[in-house]
């Protein structure tokens, strides 16, 4: 007999969600990041805030926090939609992505059809700018692949690591200075 069988609501922590699930010698491994929601500069392209999350929290709740208060315009995914609704006290005006299955079905030699095609491509590409510190960090740093060691460590390190990638991506700038 090998002793005390461990249920599964023992090896989880509570804010863990389902990001991680424990495997042989209590050893935390997970294939997927656990990507945070970061707040990025469209103009520098530099990352002004991080909020680590659990894998269970749905993006819209992180989204007030991600602001920092002299956004006009803010750009977001379609994971976002529904946010003009429940961010009402805040004057900034949200671009979000329409959905992939919904642009699909735009028949673009329909004129407005086309119209809506392109503000979207244009949408996508202020959006791009916030993929570029994720690409940072897992070529630079190689962060591809991580150990859940809580979400408190885990969001403290990938804060690090955005930290460094600023530093990174304004390299030359700051060479002129």
């Amino acid at each position: 007999m090998l002793g005390p069988t461990i249920g599964a609501g023992e090896w989880l922590e509570p804010d863990a969600g389902r990001l991680a699930r424990p495997v042989l010698r209590g050893r935390w491994r997970s294939n997927a990041l656990p990507l945070p929601d970061i707040g990025v500069d469209a103009e520098s392209g530099l990352v002004h805030t991080v909020i680590g999350t659990a894998a269970n929290v749905h993006d819209i709740i992180a989204a007030e926090a991600l602001l920092h208060g002299q956004e006009k315009d803010v750009y977001a995914d379609a994971g976002y939609q529904g946010i003009e609704k429940r961010c009402q006290a805040n004057p900034v005006r949200w671009h979000v992505a329409m959905r992939p299955g919904k642009r699909r079905q735009l028949d673009l030699n329909n004129r407005l059809d086309a119209i809506y095609n392109q503000i979207e491509r244009l949408k996508a590409g202020v959006r791009a700018k916030v993929e570029h510190p994720f690409r940072v960090l897992k070529q630079q740093f190689g962060y591809t692949k991580t150990r859940y060691r809580g979400l408190l460590k885990n969001t403290a390190q990938i804060t690090t690591l955005f930290a460094l990638g600023n530093l990174w991506m304004a390299r030359k700038a700051l060479r002129k200075a």
